[in-house]
Formats: C-alpha cells, sequence, structure tokens
C-alpha cells in the first residue's frame, strides 16, 4: 500500500530549488517545492510552497482487505495512524532542518495549512484516495531569503537519517519571534530560556562525560560562558581559542537583567529596539555554538553578523 502527506508553507524563498531527502530505511521520501498554481484549493498565496512525503508499507491482512473490498482506510487504524506518524515527522523535521540550516527566521510551526486532500492511500501508486477520519492542520510557516545549495541538501539528508530535528535552543527562539510583538516580555524571557538551553547542549555535546551536571541546578549563563574550558575545544578561530564574544555576552548581560526584573516583578522597561537587539544576539549565539559543535559546522558563521566575529579577525 502506497502513502502520501501533502502541506502548504508560506514564504517559499528558495527558488526553483526542488529539496528532495529520503530514508531507505524506513521507505520514505520528501520532495519540497514551489507550490505550482493548478487550481487546487485554498487558492494560491505568494511564495507559497508544497511539501509531500510518500512511502510504501505493508498492511496488515485485514486491512487490505477492508481497502480492496470498501474502497476504505481509516486513519483510526493503528497502523495507518503510525504510517502518518512517519510521514508527518519527516515532514517536520525536514523543513525545521532546512530553515535552521539557512537562518530561515518564523514561528516554531512551520506548516500553513493544507491541500483538500493532504493525506491519501492507493493500492498502485497511481490512483489515490482520501485518508477517512484525517483532520488536517493550520499553521504557520517561516522566511528565508537564503538560496538553497547542494551543499544544504547533502547536511539535510544526512542530518534526517540521524533522525536529528532543529536544535531546541533554535526552536525556543522561533516561539520568541511569535510574541515578539504581541508580549515582548514573553518573547524576552523565551529568547533568554533559548540561550541558555542552547549552551547547556552544546556542553554536552562537547564534553559528554559531563553531561550529568546538567542534570542539577546550573549556575548563571554568564558564569557559565566564563568558566568553560574553551582551550580544550578542538577547534580554533583564524588560529585563536574561540569563546563567546563580547558583543554577544554584553547583550546576554542585559537580557538576563531584563529577564529577572521581568520574572520577579513583572515589570521591566523594554523597548522594543532593546528586545529587538536581544534575540539578534541570541541568534548570533546559538549559530556560535552551531559552529564550533563537534567537527565544526563552518556553515553556521554566514549567519552571525561581521561585527560579532571581528575579534577573531586576522591581525
Amino acid at each position: 500500500m502506497y502513502f502520501r502527506l501533502s502541506y502548504i508553507t508560506r514564504d517559499f524563498h528558495f527558488g526553483d530549488a526542488e529539496i528532495k531527502v529520503s530514508d531507505l530505511g524506513k521507505g520514505l521520501e520528501v520532495a519540497y517545492k514551489r507550490r505550482p498554481d493548478d487550481g487546487e484549493s485554498p487558492p494560491v498565496e505568494k511564495n507559497d510552497g508544497l511539501i509531500v512525503a510518500t512511502c510504501g508499507r505493508k498492511l496488515p491482512e485485514r486491512l487490505n482487505d477492508e481497502a480492496a473490498n470498501m474502497g476504505v482506510l481509516s486513519i483510526n487504524k493503528d497502523a495507518v495512524s503510525k504510517v502518518y506518524d512517519d510521514l508527518n515527522d519527516i515532514i517536520q523535521r525536514t523543513l525545521r532542518l532546512a530553515r535552521w540550516r539557512v537562518n530561515s527566521r518564523g514561528g516554531p510551526n512551520p506548516i500553513r495549512s493544507a491541500p483538500r486532500n493532504h493525506f491519501v492511500w492507493s493500492s498502485d501508486g497511481s490512483v489515490w484516495k482520501r485518508v477517512a477520519d484525517c483532520i488536517s492542520l493550520k499553521l504557520k510557516y517561516l522566511h528565508s531569503s537564503h538560496p538553497w545549495t547542494e551543499e544544504d541538501a547533502d547536511f539535510l539528508q544526512e542530518e534526517i537519517l540521524k533522525g536529528a530535528s532543529e536544535p531546541l535552543g533554535h526552536e525556543l527562539l522561533r516561539e520568541a519571534d511569535v510574541n515578539r510583538d504581541a508580549n515582548p516580555r514573553s518573547a524576552l524571557v523565551l529568547g533568554v530560556a533559548a540561550a541558555e538551553v542552547g549552551f547547556k547542549h552544546f556542553v554536552s555535546n562537547a564534553f559528554p562525560e559531563t553531561s550529568w551536571l546538567f542534570e542539577l541546578p546550573s549556575p548563571p549563563l554568564i558564569e557559565m560562558l566564563h568558566k568553560f574550558p574553551w582551550e580544550q575545544l578542538k577547534l580554533r578561530i583564524n588560529g585563536k581559542v574561540p569563546s563567546v564574544p563580547e558583543l554577544i555576552v554584553d547583550e546576554l548581560k542585559k537580557a538576563i537583567t531584563l529577564r529577572n526584573k521581568i520574572v520577579h516583578s513583572g515589570i521591566a522597561n523594554l523597548k522594543p529596539e532593546t528586545l529587538d537587539s536581544i534575540l539578534e544576539a541570541v541568534s548570533d549565539f546559538l549559530y556560535f555554538l552551531d559552529m564550533l559543535h563537534g567537527e565544526g559546522r563552518p556553515w553556521a558563521m554566514r549567519f552571525i553578523r561581521s561585527s560579532v566575529m571581528s575579534s577573531f579577525k586576522t591581525d
């Protein structure tokens, strides 16, 4: 039996690229491209994208007979629900990894809406029928202005097979972005949490033997940044020992001070430009940590402001 799950996304800024990824071990394939104007509902909006995941699965004989005799498959059947979950998971991870890779800003939920028949099945891979009892989702997507490259595609394929998704720190920052206008205090609190979570995960990855320490109450973030043994990392930036640039540290100090005022009193003098500056610094911080991850993710440097990285320039 064949299955196909489709979603519509906003703000497809990958040009004419068709992003493809597969997990052959699970029989899953994904294709993501600009949505064609084929007259299907809902109406096409500017920069719509279309992401489609497909797979073939062997179902219990009882379900095969039911599908053949009645022409109906329901998502309420465990085997069909499991297919949906697998397809939805690889779609969500594909979108989140893609926007992380190209620094695509946007909310935490990567999907705008679904086409009329977004989850369908077929016995032969050519004639498709709607899976019964399936309710579509209507979510928000992202913005990206960075072109999709072959290097990005290779990264996405590799991370999908690892079972990876966008790091939690980046996801929390997206939630902060969503609250930026409607609830700036919440945005700032989430922004600081994104920085703290991102650094803890970085330390746990850099020194796995010390990860148990992070199950305990942790010291303040700035203190951890100063005490972290940066010289023990394998990577160097232009021959220099990496450490978090002062421009980021200064913004994080400001953010933590304001966060504490909000948490303890509910009051803080938070100007829009201050919040923007802080969230931009948190983004720089998370991509700086990405750059130092394991053997290094040099692509992350392109999403860090040049002014932040000026301290690592060669003399």
